[in-house]
């Protein structure tokens, strides 16, 4: 009983948080391009990330909640190479984190820990598009075959298996609802193939106490649906 006040302690806190930053988490414009190119000499990749039907969650009816996604690079043995973009959302979370507690970690918990505190001055972050977004940025130090992954997830989307009493009476759990999904692809420079299209690879930890990537995605329902597509082009 002690414990399930504790969540709907947690809850509320969370809810309260959520209404007073509602419109920080959305932005007023439709479509949001960044661009970031100045005179580096390198490729340049565009990625196109188009909103499914469950990017927009709706809590107890009162506020929307757009999601929190990072998009990064990894040679092909998963070592991580750099952050190409990380929402500023979750980008302030990681900078509170640092030398203490996480805070909201489980929401990218594959990213936070695969970029390891690295420093990110050079990340692309803003706040989550409304409906479509456009990340144009020259690539650099990269090997000719690397991975582009990218992690995202919406907080409270609970579901049938990820219910708001949480899993196993984790707390953190019944914050995060159902686990933030992964959509990755190989890309060769060397390759005349110049368009390649992100699929589903896993879902993380739902407590984000790890940054393992699980390829069993059978208790995933509206996570799988918060993108339509992400198209990612490289010239």
């Amino acid at each position: 009983m002690r414990n399930k006040w504790m969540v709907w302690g947690s809850l509320l806190s969370v809810f309260l948080l959520i209404v007073a930053l509602y419109h920080l988490h959305i932005t007023n414009n439709p479509v949001v391009t960044i661009q970031n190119k100045g005179d580096i000499a390198g490729k340049n990749m565009t990625v196109h990330l188009e909103k499914g039907p469950y990017w927009y969650h709706e809590i107890f009816y009162v506020a929307k909640l757009s999601p929190q996604f990072a998009i990064w690079f990894e040679d092909l043995e998963g070592n991580y190479i750099g952050t190409f973009y990380v929402t500023g959302k979750f980008y302030q979370w990681t900078q509170e984190a640092i030398n203490k507690a996480p805070n909201r970690i489980e929401a990218l918990p594959v990213w936070w820990h695969k970029q390891n505190k690295a420093p990110l001055t050079d990340t692309i972050t803003a706040a989550t598009p409304k409906q479509r977004l456009y990340l144009d940025n020259k690539i650099t130090d990269v090997p000719s075959k690397f991975i582009v992954k990218m992690e995202i997830n919406n907080s409270f989307d609970y579901n049938a298996h990820y219910t708001i009493d949480g899993v196993n009476g984790s707390i953190i759990a019944a914050i995060g609802g159902q686990p933030a999904i992964i959509y990755s692809a190989v890309v060769d420079l060397n390759a005349v193939q110049k368009e390649y299209k992100l699929y589903i690879s896993g879902q993380s930890s739902y407590d984000g106490h790890n940054g393992e990537i699980s390829p069993n995605i059978d208790n995933l329902t509206t996570a799988r649906e918060i993108v339509n597509r992400i198209i990612l082009n490289i010239n």
